[in-house]
């Protein structure tokens, strides 16, 4: 589907009456494109979120509105503000502003949506003393992007409303679960595994089987001795940006039967089984251990393993480590080239298991804080403490020291070429996650002329897309 856009700019000065009038057409970029090729890779992503749902895609993705005080070149490359341009004036969907955010206008419920003859019309108001200056460029960028825009001069004040649930954050940094859903309205918490371009599809543990609740013990292992997955459209190579998120999202239900030697060891216990995916290898790895919160030295724990042909083998973990074991949910153990990688009780290092044959272990005496589990970045690296990478093929580790380090990290996770940015997060306690970035031009459109808006002027920018098969 092919998109074309116009952009309407109405200058109305209030001492006047007069009505200055633009009208220009836009390209569009590869933004898009880039944006959703791997957002199945992403957990706790604008398309499953519970606060849209409702929503079609095109308010989410195209829902934001940039206003730039220079051109930008009109490359379908060019997906994110270039050096050397500031923001005059933003704007996002259903979001108005009547505050002190000077840059930020309010969307025009009423005359925006979708058109009669099937075109979608974006309607942005900006009173007097919001986005003053001059404005050669407009573009269209995804709800979050328009929200919180490209800095500005009011000190990035923004209205009292969080859409920092809209954003993408990558697999296994932070937040490891995702609310998903589908066309007949169910919905249901699910734990992210791993996601395919080729095939086009997301694998999800289901949590109930995995995680024991009274409420919901006719779904747990322990009574169906089955772990449940699912596999789910990731719409990485077509998706309707008209359409609703949720279409027929369910391709196929797996349930793996666990094996007979892990329901003997663990008997009447019912907890401390955990999920991961192996992101990498297209394996889930479900960890079973009845002694609790640690596996205790010279003792052992089974692991489950699921391949990508949905098959199950167990693994007997014995700890040859000479510590305790921390095998708990905010400790959990990483799968990654044939080893499990977990963090010693007491002494905090970082070690890995050969969980084919435990006797073999690799220790490069990486310690950490004890506050934080291994997290993978890609294939040979891995961030733990939020302060270090661990190379896990020269067997090396570097501390980062500073934000400006982190930021450099934060290409790591990139797996795509989209770009990737590290955000600081939480009050009293200060965290990193990865997110990608939906600041991105999904549209350039130049003026002719700038223009120039003043005090004097109210303006309103409408901007129509229009869409040819």
């Amino acid at each position: 589907m092919r998109i074309k856009g116009k952009t309407t700019f109405e200058l109305t000065d209030v001492n006047t009456g007069k009505v200055e009038k633009i009208e220009d057409t836009n390209m569009v970029t590869n933004a898009l494109q880039y944006y959703l090729e791997t957002y199945g890779m992403f957990t706790n992503n604008i398309l499953a979120n519970d606060d849209i749902r409702g929503k079609r895609l095109w308010k989410t993705l195209l829902g934001g509105l940039f206003l730039f005080d220079k051109n930008i070149e009109e490359n379908v490359e060019t997906t994110f503000m270039p050096a050397g341009v500031s923001m005059t004036g933003n704007g996002s969907i259903d979001i108005s502003n009547s505050g002190d955010v000077t840059e930020l206008g309010s969307y025009n419920a009423t005359e925006s949506g979708v058109q009669d003859d099937g075109s979608i019309k974006f309607v942005y108001d900006f009173s007097t003393q919001q986005a003053n200056g001059t404005i050669a460029c407009a573009c269209l960028t995804s709800a979050n992007g328009g929200y919180i825009g490209m800095g500005n001069a009011s000190g990035n004040k923004m209205v009292n409303r969080s859409r920092a649930q809209y954003m993408f954050q990558a697999s296994g940094i932070k937040c490891r679960y995702c609310s998903v859903g589908y066309g007949n309205g169910l919905k249901f918490e699910t734990i992210f595994a791993y996601s395919s371009y080729n095939d086009d599809a997301i694998w999800f543990v289901d949590p109930a089987s995995v995680k024991y609740n009274s409420a919901s013990v006719e779904s747990h292992w322990s009574t169906t001795k089955k772990i449940k997955v699912y596999k789910m459209r990731a719409g990485f190579k077509n998706i309707g940006i008209k359409d609703y998120q949720y279409v027929d999202q369910v391709l196929a239900t797996y349930e793996i039967d666990v094996p007979q030697e892990i329901i003997d060891y663990m008997g009447t216990s019912v907890n401390y089984t955990h999920a991961r995916g192996d992101e990498y290898g297209k394996n889930i790895f479900i960890t079973f251990n009845k002694s609790g919160d640690y596996i205790r030295k010279d003792s052992f724990a089974w692991v489950m393993k699921i391949d990508e042909n949905m098959t199950a083998t167990a693994y007997k973990i014995t700890n040859n480590t000479g510590y305790d074991i921390y095998f708990r949910e905010d400790y959990q153990a990483l799968f990654q080239d044939g080893y499990m990688w977990v963090i010693l009780n007491s002494v905090y290092k970082l070690v890995g298991i050969k969980y084919t044959d435990s006797t073999q272990i690799i220790d490069d005496n990486v310690t950490l804080s004890g506050t934080i589990f291994p997290c993978a970045l890609n294939k040979n690296l891995i961030l733990v403490d939020y302060n270090k990478i661990y190379d896990v093929k020269n067997h090396t580790c570097k501390p980062i020291n500073s934000d400006n380090d982190r930021m450099l990290y934060s290409s790591l996770a990139d797996r795509s070429g989209i770009k990737i940015r590290l955000n600081k997060t939480g009050e009293t306690t200060v965290e990193y996650s990865l997110y990608k970035d939906d600041r991105y031009l999904a549209t350039i459109n130049n003026l002719a002329e700038p223009v120039v808006k003043t005090s004097s002027k109210t303006m309103k920018v409408t901007y129509t897309l229009t869409f040819e098969e």
